[in-house]
């Protein structure tokens, strides 16, 4: 599935990569993974441990449009899943996902990003959502009783998608405890898949600590 971003979105967003301090410290990704092909591709290696986990910094909102606490992220693994809710396979692997957070919620944070819920962006910075898309979501939560939280793009989110090119949906980001990207995967997997994904990450992280 394309993302669709209107052009006055694309100059906003082009303005606060510029003016955004932190965009210049995003870490740089490790390794991404096609749901075509499944073939792993090395990119240009992670930077140096950053002083802080740039992810937690920036203030978002879930999608109730209340503040989300970031603070019960910290120490582990982020599983940003980035979705819409007119996507067929970001909506179908939703529930096996669920299992997940909660079979991992020890090491992992697996957080839904609803890419659907910017409607546009006002003339000072901030979010307007998409209170149908919103709607919408809140409803399939809770008529498949999905358990973990689906937030609204912030400014920070937002840029992370231009930078990587996020061309598709679902798309899933693994950021480490430092908030360093270690892993972008595209496309939807299967339970299976995504726990053999997740094992790995896991694996190659704690890999790296040693």
């Amino acid at each position: 599935m394309k993302l669709l971003i209107n052009k006055h979105l694309m100059r906003i967003l082009t303005m606060a990569l510029v003016l955004m301090m932190a965009l210049p410290m995003l870490p740089t990704l490790a390794q991404t993974e096609t749901a075509a092909d499944g073939a792993a591709q090395t990119a240009t290696q992670a930077p140096a441990k950053p002083d802080e986990n740039i992810f937690l910094t920036y203030p978002i909102m879930d999608m109730f449009q209340e503040d989300f606490d970031l603070t019960q992220l910290e120490g582990k693994v982020l599983m940003l899943n980035f979705w819409a809710t007119w996507c067929p396979p970001c909506v179908g692997e939703m529930p096996e996902l669920s299992e997940l957070a909660i079979q991992y919620a020890d090491t992992v944070a697996l957080i839904g990003i609803m890419s659907s819920a910017v409607k546009d962006i006002s003339e000072d910075g901030e979010i307007i959502a998409d209170e149908k898309e919103l709607e919408l979501a809140r409803e399939y939560y809770e008529k498949a009783d999905i358990s973990y939280p689906s937030l609204i793009p912030n400014m920070l989110m937002m840029a992370v998608q231009q930078q990587l090119q996020m061309q598709s949906i679902p798309t899933t980001l693994f950021v480490n405890a430092d908030g360093v990207i270690v892993q972008m995967i595209v496309g939807a997997r299967d339970k299976a898949g995504w726990v053999e994904i997740i094992e790995s990450v896991l694996a190659s992280i704690d890999n790296s600590e040693e």
